[in-house]
């Protein structure tokens, strides 16, 4: 039986080479966005995790809007200055000295 289906399926594909090679190469672009997505998905949940109290871990963004209406960036980074207002300010938030510096 399975015999018959590949032997039919080659056959559609030798008859029908065109429509064939477009239904191949979306099933390849469907699979490489799809594992791509999952294996950027994976990294971005674990790649703190192997810190001690990883739970605890926030990461801190600055967003800078422009006055002249130019667009929005955001940045994965601050500066320095701003750890020891954050622990003033956050009496419940634990800053390691080691980013204060």
């Amino acid at each position: 039986m399975l015999k018959n289906y590949l032997v039919i399926a080659i056959r559609n594909i030798l008859k029908n080479k065109l429509f064939a090679a477009i239904n191949i190469l979306g099933l390849a672009i469907g699979l490489s966005v799809f594992i791509f997505a999952q294996l950027f998905a994976t990294y971005e949940r674990n790649h703190d995790a192997f810190f001690p109290g990883a739970e605890n871990i926030y990461a801190v963004y600055t967003d800078i809007r422009p006055e002249a209406g130019l667009g929005t960036q955001v940045l994965n980074a601050t500066q320095s200055r701003v750890a020891p207002l954050m622990n003033n300010e956050l009496t419940e938030m634990k800053i390691s000295p080691d980013s204060m510096t």
